[in-house]
């Protein structure tokens, strides 16, 4: 699959197009680990199992990932984080974005 981005430097812009066969989600990643298992709790609370060890590393459909203007959902319950994104070229190439992990 390919998409096609735009490449911001400091000093220039320019298009990007990333080709990719597969896109892993990693959850439960933050920096504060006490900040993590706070946030697994709140969501036991809501009756939303969390994992048995963070991070936790989920293969996503790689068609899943759009750079569209909106976002179709099934109901009103839903949200959406800001969340970075990593583009892995090779060993020495990560670009860094930021998407969005919707959940509906």
């Amino acid at each position: 699959m390919e998409i096609e981005l735009t490449l911001e430097q400091r000093v220039k812009t320019e298009p990007l197009r990333y080709r990719y066969t597969r896109m892993v989600n990693a959850g439960y990643v933050g920096r504060n680990q006490e900040e993590v298992r706070r946030h697994i709790e709140e969501l036991a609370k809501k009756g939303i199992p969390g994992p048995k060890k963070t991070p936790t590393l989920s293969p996503v459909i790689p068609r899943m990932l759009v750079t569209d203007d909106t976002v179709e959902v099934y109901s009103h319950d839903t949200s959406g984080e800001v969340e970075y994104v990593l583009l892995i070229k090779d060993d020495k190439t990560i670009y860094v974005g930021l998407g969005s992990d919707h959940t509906d």
